[in-house]
């Protein structure tokens, strides 16, 4: 439903805005007064030809924008001849637009295009007659159709996977091996960055974290000394002005937040030591992982759910026979569940049919 139409500079219309409600809406006005005009930048805005004479006289440019039940539609035409078109902030072309006309507006005149005699429409206007119980058909007509698409597709890839069987039985096993082999745990790979990262810049972290260690703790005027000092001063004059008691709050919680943070940096200064020997396997194991993620997956998830899938094709591969008669079986049971969907949507349209022509012809 259109709700609002903006025209701006087309012919002798310099701006308009047009809001239409519920119901039925007339535009009246002597000849000339430019009815046809909004019908022309309506004919614009769903892909009609653009005509640079509809610019108006001194202007660049003519825009039509229409909203429809929520999305908005704008097609500019430029002097230079050029155009461009817009559904709800992207851009689109004519085809486009001419595709959402069918679905959103009817122009009907004495010469006009009208879409009740484009038979692919016909289906679309006889399921909304009968309503929610072709609705209902349809629905599970598509779910039966989906699962008959899902059981062909599977029984066409083993029967044409068995000829080269062996090479893909192979494969399957050596692909599932490798990742056994590596055992990759989720998350791991950020875990061995990071720990190499400290192996590789233990010194320069040491000395950071024992340098910032020093400025809170050991050198002469260090910061908690300060801070301590501050509080006690403070604090002993609290009782006299009651209104210093909230500084004298913020002073302890820092000096606390301070020791805090210096028992932490001494003890990771402490954790930290150079071993070649852990950050040659850490370099090791997340060159393994690298591997694995160029051939399988991007990240560890998705290379154990590659090795999941790589198992359970390795599984059904190894027996065909058997899983080609139960994917028949499948198919089979789809297909007849398809066939009776399909039979009740013709069922319930044929209903509908008669109903509409004896509706009609009451």
């Amino acid at each position: 439903m259109l709700t609002e139409l903006t025209v701006e500079n087309l012919a002798i219309i310099e701006r308009t805005q047009v809001s239409f409600g519920a119901g039925f809406t007339v535009l009246t006005g002597e000849t000339g007064a430019g009815k046809s005009l909004l019908i022309d930048a309506l004919q614009l805005l769903l892909g009609a030809r653009a005509d640079t004479d509809l610019i108006r006289t001194g202007a660049q440019r003519l825009s039509v924008t229409g909203i429809f039940a929520g999305e908005e539609v704008t097609r500019e035409v430029l002097a230079s001849g050029r155009s461009q078109a817009k559904i709800s902030g992207k851009s689109a072309n004519v085809a486009t637009l001419r595709e959402f006309a069918r679905a959103k507006v009817d122009l009907c005149g004495q010469h006009d295009h009208q879409s009740l005699l484009l038979p692919e429409l016909h289906l679309g206007y006889l399921d909304s007659y009968v309503g929610l119980p072709i609705q209902e058909a349809l629905e599970g007509y598509q779910a039966a159709l989906s699962a008959f698409r899902e059981a062909d597709r599977r029984l066409h890839d083993l029967r044409r996977g068995v000829q080269d069987r062996e090479q893909r039985l192979d494969l399957l096993r050596y692909q599932i091996q490798e990742i056994e082999s590596a055992a990759p745990l989720v998350g791991e790979y950020e875990e061995h960055e990071l720990r190499l990262s400290q192996l590789q810049h233990a010194e320069r972290l040491a000395e950071a974290t024992r340098t910032a260690l020093q400025v809170l703790t050991d050198e002469e005027g260090a910061a908690i000394d300060r801070v301590g000092q501050a509080f006690k001063l403070i604090d002993a004059v609290v009782r006299y002005d009651e209104s210093l008691s909230e500084l004298s709050d913020s002073l302890a919680s820092a000096q606390s937040v301070l020791n805090d943070l210096a028992y932490r940096l001494r003890d990771y200064t402490e954790s930290l030591e150079a071993d070649p020997q852990e950050a040659n396997n850490r370099q090791a194991r997340l060159d393994l992982l690298k591997r694995l993620r160029r051939k399988y997956g991007e990240s560890e998830s998705a290379i154990l759910e590659f090795w999941d899938r790589a198992q359970r094709d390795l599984d059904m591969i190894s027996d065909a026979d058997a899983t080609e008669e139960e994917l028949a079986a499948t198919r089979l049971i789809a297909e007849r569940q398809l066939t009776q969907m399909a039979a009740r949507v013709t069922e319930l349209r044929q209903q509908g049919a008669e109903a509409f022509a004896a509706d009609t012809a009451r």
